[in-house]
């Protein structure tokens, strides 16, 4: 468990009138962003909220089907009016609303009228990010009549809990994530050091709140103290450990993200989980498997993977999606799993038992009803061309829902062909392109699940398409954007941004925490956070009015429209 606030609060200090070393309050509210577009998964069934055969016909039947990454019929905008929501059809821009009849209340399609009671809803939070979703005219839950697909959605009453049929999740159909899995080990040494909070408008502020005020609506998490690596030994604290060597102090303990999912979750946000994070890549393999063979390996993965999920599912906290291994091209457990193009087998093998854990992790009636399964991702780097690693994925029969990969400008390329013909001193891939041919040729959806870009100088040495400027930082997020969202078959998931939080933290002693790979260590990408070091060298002021202010970046981010 973590720390009560109290706990790890010290004394209100002032600088500034800002005040220091004091935790904001988690907050609470499962509400989507405004504008949100979401898929309509149902509980019970695992299917998705759809048209009629894509119907424009006002007062026709709404169903469910199976899942479709391509079809607009499956995307639900999300518009806010009071404290109800307007969900109207990206495909035909109907609004849901309900109709009567003598088989009871149904589920229907009609133009959009948001001051008409029936066609506004309200959200409350189940478990496992799943909510109820009732008609403000009619009082009934949003249901359906069946859980294959054609089933139609109806309106039913509540039975003093929600069946599995009333429960839906509202997946962002576009992801606009961080990647902040030490957060909670920043906070702790924040409190401890009693340094100023992160910030808004001046405001100190959860981080959460702050970045989902932004547009931003995903949350990844990787442990890496639980087995199969290392057991951290902790000092008091769920986040910060008494020892640690390595990779491994830059590791996020299983406490501390399982907390943080559940931060996220009561936020109304999703959760990517990574597994097999060794804390720099998935290249080392666990001691405890050091003499593995092949087989013996494989029943080893299954059984860890299937216990993590669990150990979220249990918690209330069920990733939207998971990821076996992070930048699995680079190395994925020594030489017993690391692909090759001239020996893909072993890998793949590993892969599919990760992919089935994650199934059977969902489906463990053990824990409750089974659970929709979360989403299923690969993720590589673009130094393995995307195309050409996922087909060699596909031809050896791994399954998976996504192309996950990290990009970052300075270390992989120009994003465009246009950037690329005005300098491309290094004669890298263009990264566009290597979208849309993956998109093409493998029609999956693909998710950069990394993504990074300076605003000053600090990790690695600058690129020549984006200045280290606020700005900069800003235009490379809605071009990535654009460019994801401009695939085909609309096959863009989403970007997810690194350590947008890991603003540095000074040491008492001199220097910073970034890096200094001890128990208080967090990341060293100083120069790329979304928040502010409030200086220009990649190091920190922290006594500056604007340390840990939240950057104009964010936005961008976030989907909202560009301030300039």
């Amino acid at each position: 468990m973590r720390l009560t606030r109290a706990a790890l609060c010290l004394a209100l200090m002032l600088l500034g009138g800002r005040v220091l070393g004091q935790q904001p309050p988690e907050p609470a509210d499962i509400n989507p962003v405004n504008g949100e577009v979401v898929y309509l998964i149902n509980q019970a069934s695992g299917l998705q909220a759809d048209l009629n055969n894509g119907s424009t016909m006002a007062g026709d039947k709404l169903l469910l089907e199976s899942r479709n990454f391509t079809s607009l019929t499956q995307r639900w905008a999300m518009t806010r009016i009071g404290s109800a929501w307007i969900l109207s059809n990206l495909s035909n821009g109907l609004c849901l609303d309900a109709s009567s009849g003598s088989g009871g209340m149904t589920t229907v399609q009609n133009p959009c009228a948001p001051a008409t009671l029936t066609q506004q809803w309200t959200l409350s939070a189940t478990a496992d990010g799943y909510a109820t979703v009732t008609n403000r005219g009619t009082g009934l839950l949003l249901d359906t009549n069946g859980t294959n697909a054609g089933a139609t959605l109806v309106q039913t009453g509540a039975p003093g809990s929600a069946t599995q049929s009333q429960q839906w999740l509202l997946r962002p159909v576009f992801f606009r994530g961080i990647d902040n899995a030490l957060l909670e080990k920043q906070e702790e040494e924040r409190v401890a050091a009693g340094l100023p909070w992160w910030q808004d408008a001046g405001q100190p502020q959860d981080v959460l709140a702050i970045l989902k005020n932004h547009g931003v609506n995903l949350v990844r998490v990787r442990p890496t103290s639980a087995p199969p690596y290392t057991t951290l030994t902790l000092n008091g604290s769920s986040a910060i450990p008494a020892t640690c060597s390595g990779n491994g102090c830059y590791g996020e303990t299983e406490a501390a993200d399982l907390d943080l999912a559940r931060r996220a979750k009561k936020l109304g946000m999703a959760v990517e989980l990574t597994l097999l994070f060794d804390g720099g890549s998935s290249y080392t393999i666990p001691g405890a498997w050091s003499g593995d063979s092949l087989t013996q390996a494989e029943t080893d993965l299954y059984n860890y993977v299937k216990a993590e999920v669990e150990a979220y599912r249990s918690a209330g906290v069920m990733p939207d999606m998971v990821t076996i291994g992070n930048e699995v091209d680079t190395g994925f457990l020594g030489s017993l799993g690391s692909p090759t193009g001239s020996n893909f087998a072993p890998f793949a093998a590993l892969e599919k038992q990760g992919m089935q854990a994650v199934l059977d992790a969902a489906s463990d009636t053990s824990l409750g009803p089974a659970l929709p399964p979360p989403l299923r991702c690969i993720h590589i780097t673009p130094a393995w061309d995307l195309t050409n690693f996922f087909g060699y994925v596909n031809s050896n029969g791994v399954p998976y829902d996504a192309m996950c990969e990290s990009y970052y400008p300075f270390n992989h390329g120009p994003l465009t062909a246009a950037q690329a013909s005005a300098s491309n001193p290094d004669n890298q891939p263009v990264e566009q392109t290597a979208l849309m041919n993956a998109a093409t040729a493998i029609g999956k959806p693909i998710f950069v699940i990394e993504a990074g870009e300076h605003y000053e100088g600090g990790f690695a040495a600058a690129d020549p398409w984006y200045p280290e400027t606020m700005a900069g930082q800003r235009q490379f997020l809605i071009d990535l954007t654009s460019v994801l969202k401009g695939l085909p078959n609309h096959l863009g998931m989403g970007v997810e941004y690194w350590d947008p939080a890991g603003v540095n933290l000074p040491k008492s002693g001199g220097g910073y925490t970034n890096g200094d790979a001890t128990t208080d260590a967090t990341y060293v990408y100083n120069g790329l956070t979304l928040f502010d070091n409030a200086d220009t060298s990649g190091n920190s002021q922290s006594s500056a009015p604007n340390y840990s202010a939240v950057l104009e970046a964010v936005d961008a981010l976030g989907g909202r429209l560009d301030r300039r």
